[in-house]
């Protein structure tokens, strides 16, 4: 067991339960990969490729709701699981979460499932079972501090990072907004607020797209404050994040790529939407996609070429027929990958982990 989490009592039965599940999946016979007719857990999916960078891109929405789907549909933690285990490829997944997380109590939204299948390798690398990917977190909006009330990301910049999570109304948190930014520019001061917390701009400028991406943050603070839309501008600090991460020059001298080839990201379908602007922003094209007929959490997939990562190509050399038709018409590719809108919200996920505020 993964003793070095201290965060978790392993003599609990609860934990052991939830352990004794993960390692069970884990040892089942993995040698040929699932190929799915449904998922649970998202309901949006969009492929997205780069002919010059070589890269192709896996996004899964969701909108951390239970789910509750049919019994021949794979659980998207164990799709990701065996697809990590079995692809001759190398990839980077990246997860909404967070490095010092809590046990859940409830599992009932695919985030919760996906959080706790990957524990392992985001609480203690050199234990993850996976040899041929990178797991990242990416989500530094909640529990900064560990119990005990130290930790290595102590070093972010609590005092603005809490004060960008405020619940106050909008125009009361703009007007504080204006006292701390004093002559400088408002947007201006979120962007160097962000690049203020260390993790951030390590990451940010070890980014092969940095210029592009400090700008497409920007001009995301910027509209966000015209629609006064403050919770939109606290999620930025996952996506400059998780987007650094995406484009980050790793370093040569190890067995792991340098730069990211293969990603898959899973994640609120609004912080989805997101990292596909900016993707578009940068040549990406749409090579294909999924969504949900109905309110729920279940992903038709049977259009879908698999394993992941078997197909390349963009959106002009692929049939739109071959996108799924909603109520006989067929939709632009750009909206199935533009995840414009999530379904109508369902029951809320319980067991959520102590001090999230995410919802999107």
């Amino acid at each position: 067991m993964y003793e070095s989490d201290p965060h978790y009592d392993y003599e609990s039965e609860l934990d052991f339960h939830r352990y004794t599940e993960i390692e069970r999946i884990r040892g089942e016979e993995s040698s040929q990969p699932i190929i799915a007719s449904g998922i649970s857990g998202p309901f949006v999916m969009a492929h997205l490729h780069h002919d010059a960078l070589g890269m192709d891109v896996y996004l899964f929405g969701e909108t951390h709701i239970a789910f509750e789907c049919p019994p021949t549909n794979t659980r998207v933690d164990v799709y990701l699981d065996n697809l990590l285990k079995t692809s001759p490829k190398f990839i980077d997944l990246f997860i909404e979460t967070h490095v010092l997380m809590r046990p859940i109590e409830i599992y009932t939204s695919g985030l919760d499932y996906m959080r706790q299948m990957f524990l392992p390798c985001i609480v203690d690398r050199s234990r993850c079972p996976y040899k041929n990917a990178r797991v990242h977190f990416n989500d530094m909006r909640s529990e900064r501090s560990s119990k005990d009330g130290e930790s290595d990301l102590d070093v972010y910049d609590d005092e603005f990072l809490d004060f960008i999570e405020s619940s106050l109304p909008f125009d009361a948190w703009l007007a504080h907004l204006k006292t701390r930014a004093g002559s400088q520019d408002v947007s201006e001061f979120l962007l160097s607020g962000l690049m203020g917390v260390p993790r951030i701009a390590k990451n940010v400028n070890r980014s092969r797209f940095k210029d592009q991406l400090i700008a497409f943050i920007r001009e995301q603070i910027d509209i966000h404050l015209a629609l006064q839309q403050a919770f939109s501008i606290q999620a930025l600090v996952l996506d400059i994040y998780s987007l650094a991460r995406m484009f980050k020059d790793f370093g040569a001298g190890s067995n792991k790529p340098r730069y990211a080839e293969n990603v898959i990201v899973y994640a609120g379908a609004w912080h989805v939407k997101r990292h596909c602007k900016f993707l578009y922003s940068l040549g990406f094209k749409a090579v294909e996609g999924s969504r949900s007929s109905g309110d729920n959490m279940c992903l038709d997939m049977s259009s879908i070429k698999q394993p992941l990562f078997t197909l390349r190509g963009n959106a002009a050399e692929i049939d739109l027929g071959e996108v799924k038709k909603e109520g006989g018409k067929k939709r632009k590719r750009e909206d199935v990958v533009d995840l414009t809108r999530p379904p109508r919200k369902g029951p809320k996920t319980r067991g959520r982990l102590r001090g999230s505020t995410s919802k999107k």
